[in-house]
C-alpha cells in the first residue's frame, strides 16, 4: 500500500473533518460580526443573549469584538489549515482526488458553488452533525431539514448590497447547481416574489450525496490509482 504523506487526506471522511472545522469557525465569526452590528445599530453598550442554561447576560460592546477578533484570527487559521491540505492532497502523484474537486472540474463549479454543496452536507448526513457543524445555521432552525439561501449567501461574506443581490442567482433554475442537478431549490416548481426568495431552502440532491458522502464512484472514476489502490 502507497505510504499516506503528510498533509494527504486519507478518505473523503477525513477531507469532510477538516473542511467542517472550518465551515464552523466561519458561522461562529459570522454569528459574532451580527451580534456586534446589532449593538451599533441599536446604539447601546451591551447586547443581550440566552446561555446554553437560559440565563441573560449583558456582553459589552469591547467584548464583543474582541471576541469577534479572535474568531476572524480562528477562521483564517482554519482555513489555511484546509487550503495547505487541499494543495499537499491534489499535489501527490498517488492521492485518490477528492469528490468535490470531481464535481467542481465537470460542473465548472467556482468556490461559492462549492461552499453551497459543503454547507449543505451537514444535514444530509444528520440533523444533529449539522446543528455541530452549523450552529445557528442548522437547518432545523428553517423547519424543512434545507439550509435558506439566506443564510447560505451570508455564508458566502458578500461585499456591499450588489454581491449580496447578485448571489441570488447561484439558486436560479439555470445556475449550475440547479440545472445540474446538484442542488434541489425549493422555489423552481414556479414563480416567487423576491421578498420569499431568501426563504426557499436548498437542500444537495441524490447526485450530490452519492459523490460527497464517498457513496459513488466520482473519485475513482477519474484517479482510480488512489492512496488505497494495491
Amino acid at each position: 500500500m502507497t505510504k499516506v504523506s503528510h498533509g494527504v487526506f486519507r478518505d473523503e471522511f477525513d477531507f469532510l473533518a477538516i473542511a467542517f472545522a472550518w465551515l464552523t469557525a466561519l458561522v461562529v465569526k459570522l454569528q459574532l460580526k451580527r451580534k456586534l452590528a446589532e449593538i451599533r445599530n441599536d446604539h447601546i453598550s451591551g447586547n443581550r443573549y440566552t446561555s446554553t442554561v437560559g440565563k441573560q447576560h449583558q456582553v459589552p460592546q469591547d467584548e464583543t469584538e474582541r471576541q469577534l477578533a479572535e474568531a476572524t484570527e480562528q477562521e483564517a487559521s482554519a482555513r489555511a489549515d484546509l487550503d495547505a491540505r487541499l494543495e499537499a492532497h491534489r499535489g501527490h502523484p498517488d492521492a485518490r482526488r477528492l469528490a468535490l474537486d470531481c464535481l467542481a472540474d465537470k460542473h465548472d463549479l467556482d468556490r461559492r458553488e462549492q461552499l453551497v454543496l459543503l454547507a449543505n452536507l451537514p444535514a444530509a448526513i444528520g440533523h444533529d452533525l449539522a446543528e455541530d457543524v452549523l450552529l445557528d445555521w442548522a437547518p432545523g432552525r428553517y423547519g424543512g431539514g434545507g439550509l435558506a439561501i439566506d443564510a447560505l449567501i451570508s455564508l458566502m461574506e458578500p461585499e456591499g448590497l450588489r454581491e449580496r443581490v447578485a448571489f441570488r442567482d447561484y439558486f436560479s433554475p439555470d445556475s449550475r447547481l440547479v440545472s445540474s442537478g446538484l442542488i434541489v431549490v425549493d422555489h423552481v416548481r414556479g414563480e416567487i416574489a423576491p421578498a420569499e426568495v431568501l426563504d426557499a431552502e436548498v437542500k444537495l440532491s441524490g447526485k450530490a450525496w452519492q459523490a460527497l458522502a464517498g457513496q459513488g464512484q466520482a473519485g475513482a472514476e477519474v484517479n482510480p490509482g488512489g492512496l488505497d489502490a494495491g
